[in-house]
């Protein structure tokens, strides 16, 4: 299934979220500028013109395509966890430590620096092949998520960021990154927050070579994390929620088109969600 996406179509619906966030201030000048500006964007004939058209893709060949520029791309869900993962474990003595579903390596590069004995696993053999020349020296290996080819309680330390929102059902994952990890080991899990994925946030990318695509992710509100994390045996140290900022809100597709409501509608927003988790 391909998804032809309108530009206009984008701004409109942060326009409509700036609008309901503005409603009932005092600031009527704000409100009265989104109405305004809904006008002026509907009635655009040549703006109603521009569409970008992203086919779904499966993880296996999204993340095939994705893998050539990954790293490249400006990615506000990657800027607004980053800071919360990498105080997480700088607080974390040493031990033997599995980055899960490690993509091209960027939680697995920052395990291995702060001296962890880590080992990187994905199911792409794309984004793997990425990582092992950023990461020579590290073991990377082929691996689920949903099925972790490792021992039982292998890990002191254990990590899966931005990967489950992709999976209809939270339970086969934590319980898998819950059964490799030691009693008394850490397991750190960031994600897209579930408020994002309300609005409009899959995992859509377009590469300068026209490589174009969108892979699904689903809505996993806290409640459901809190009652998988119970039933697995995991005690929730700590949940952060990183919030858009100016810097995160500025790589949102529309901004250039309706900066002033793409700030209204974003600005203090949760962009990511990140568990500090112990294994009972």
């Amino acid at each position: 299934m391909t998804r032809s996406v309108r530009l206009v179509d984008f701004a409109l619906g942060i326009e409509g979220v700036a609008l309901l966030r503005t409603l009932f201030s005092d600031n009527t000048e704000t409100v009265e500028a989104r109405l305004e500006e809904v006008v002026r964007l509907a009635s655009d004939e040549k703006l109603a013109t521009l569409a970008l058209d992203f086919p779904e893709r499966s993880l296996a060949v999204g993340y095939a395509e994705w893998s050539q520029f990954y790293d490249a791309m400006p990615n506000a869900l990657i800027e607004g966890e980053q800071a919360t993962i990498e105080s997480l474990l700088h607080g974390l003595p040493h031990g033997r430590a599995l980055d899960a579903a490690c993509g091209t390596g960027r939680i697995t590069a920052l395990l291995a620096a702060l001296g962890h004995d880590v080992i990187g696993t994905d199911t792409s053999p794309e984004m793997l092949s990425v990582a092992r020349r950023k990461l020579p020296d590290v073991d990377l290996r082929h691996g689920d998520v949903q099925d972790l080819p490792f021992d039982d309680r292998s890990f002191d330390v254990v990590t899966c960021s931005l990967a489950l929102a992709h999976f209809e059902k939270l339970d086969p994952a934590i319980d898998e990154l819950t059964r490799v990890t030691k009693p008394g080991g850490r397991v750190v899990i960031s994600d897209i927050h579930p408020f994002a994925v309300l609005l409009a946030g899959q995992a859509s990318y377009m590469g300068a070579d026209g490589a174009a695509g969108v892979i699904r992710n689903h809505v996993h509100l806290p409640g459901a994390y809190l009652e998988r994390f119970h039933s697995a045996g995991l005690h929730v140290r700590s949940c952060a929620e990183p919030v858009h900022t100016e810097a995160t809100v500025s790589q949102v597709p529309c901004f250039g088109l309706v900066p002033d409501a793409t700030r209204e509608a974003l600005l203090g927003i949760p962009v990511a969600i990140v568990w500090d988790l112990e294994r009972a």
